[in-house]
């Protein structure tokens, strides 16, 4: 199927014209232009009450504000990714006669239909996001992303697809419907939400205690085939962290407890909140050095074709699909992400002598250092 990032169809895969693309502008602008005339209405009726407003009219108010933010935020969206039509298709087919489309990496955190949130979204909207992506992307593993980025060489849409921290309801709709379509999955954990069952505290604070990933469940993925990542210990944000002892407890003892789980060994690790701030190059160095094969952050970005195939860079994974859909279709303001360059900053931490000191193995290194640091001499 050839990949047209400007004209596709929400659903299906046919390509559809500019004139429908205008159709759907307009119904998008018509139909937010309802919400607001209804709100209108609604608080001209409501000036008229002398009692205080029922509770549940109010939750109705916010509700529709929060519909006409989000229609206006998707007409908008729409409309840069249309204006931006041209410039698009001219990079991706320049992209494809140099065999350098970029891959993409997506990330998760909830799929559940209660208790909504920003970092959830309903089953449905993700599996309209993943009947899109069918159809558009190749859709592959993480070590299959990598391959690709460093043979050089890539022709095709590439996608992969994560989840991080560990919430249960993912098992319920949202993993199965991945295992029955043969998608591969990285699922990142944290191990001591999942050992004691703690709810995170950003649920705790947001007034829902949401259920976490068990043990078994944890384990009956691994023997399910999907591919189960570290991601810390207690959740924490790496970035200020110098302690050694605090860093190797989250990173490496972590992954550790979270194989004694499994059964198997972790490859990967994606770094909790992964904007620049919340990254750490003693941890990326750290990991080079046990051998892990990747590292995930998490402020957007595609990964370039022969370039870093260690850290890898993710993409939100929008519940609104009009903004997901605008990243996925190789908007320029994504390719332009600056990338974290853990290679250029001088780490603190003098890992080797560290663990000799504290009487701890010293890692092995991975079989493909010399390959990402050859990549990295490269980019200068």
């Amino acid at each position: 199927m050839t990949f047209d990032p400007v004209c596709d169809s929400d659903s299906g895969g046919t390509f559809i014209s500019c004139d429908s693309c205008s159709n759907y502008f307009t119904a998008c602008l018509a139909r937010s232009f309802e919400f607001i005339g209804f709100r209108r209405e609604m608080a001209h009726s409501c000036s008229t009450i002398q009692h205080p407003m029922p509770a549940r009219l109010t939750t109705l108010q916010k509700n529709l504000r929060k519909s006409i933010v989000s229609n206006l935020n998707s007409i908008l969206t729409e409309a840069w990714r249309l204006g931006t039509g041209p410039w698009r298709n001219f990079r991706m087919q320049k992209m494809r006669s140099e065999s350098k489309v970029p891959t993409f990496i997506l990330f998760y955190h909830r799929i559940a239909d209660t208790n909504p949130n920003p970092w959830s979204m309903t089953y449905s909207q993700f599996e309209k996001q993943v009947r899109w992506l069918q159809q558009n992307f190749d859709i592959v593993s993480l070590e299959e992303t990598q391959r690709r980025i460093q043979s050089g060489s890539n022709t095709r849409p590439t996608i992969s697809i994560t989840f991080d921290d560990g919430y249960a309801e993912n098992s319920e709709r949202a993993l199965p419907l991945l295992l029955t379509e043969n998608i591969p999955v990285t699922y990142f954990v944290t191990t001591q939400n999942i050992r004691q069952q703690k709810p995170f505290p950003h649920d705790v604070k947001d007034g829902a205690a949401l259920p976490v990933d068990t043990v078994e469940s944890i384990r009956a993925m691994a023997n399910a085939g999907i591919e189960i990542g570290a991601h810390t210990r207690t959740h924490p944000n790496l970035g200020p962290i110098n302690d050694p002892h605090v860093i190797y407890d989250e990173v490496i003892s972590a992954t550790r407890d979270l194989e004694d789980i499994i059964g198997k060994k972790v490859n990967y690790f994606a770094f909790p909140f992964g904007q620049h701030s919340n990254l750490s190059v003693d941890a990326f160095q750290l990991l080079l050095q046990h051998g892990f094969k990747g590292v995930c952050s998490a402020y957007g970005g595609w990964n370039d074709i022969g370039g870093d195939s260690f850290h890898l860079q993710r993409i939100h994974g929008d519940p609104n699909f009009t903004r997901m859909r605008n990243w996925l279709t190789y908007d320029p303001r994504i390719g332009t992400a600056e990338r974290y360059d853990y290679s250029k900053t001088s780490q603190s931490i003098d890992w080797s002598t560290w663990q000799q000191e504290n009487n701890l193995d010293v890692a092995d290194q991975p079989e493909n250092k010399s390959n990402i640091l050859q990549t990295e001499s490269t980019k200068g």
